[in-house]
């Protein structure tokens, strides 16, 4: 699976800097806004407030590949 704008995924963030995050074991709501040719994406999202934030550059991981110790968005398995 390529990551494509509009891709709902779920997202991961060690940086909690303007989203709440009340759960570190749930992850954030979002959706891909841009692709880059590296393989990170940009996200639009909702946090577990409700409220909206964006993230730039975060890897796209997908289902079967492990995850970093940093900020990455898992796309659901289907």
């Amino acid at each position: 699976m390529s990551p494509t704008p509009g891709t709902n995924v779920l997202y991961y963030t060690t940086d909690k800097t303007g989203v709440t995050v009340l759960d570190d074991y749930q992850p954030l709501l979002a959706k891909v806004a841009f692709t880059h040719q590296d393989g990170t994406v940009n996200l639009a999202g909702i946090d577990h407030a409700g409220a909206s934030f964006s993230a730039q550059g975060v890897p796209f991981v997908r289902p079967g590949e492990s995850m970093p110790n940093s900020d990455c968005c898992l796309a659901p398995a289907t």
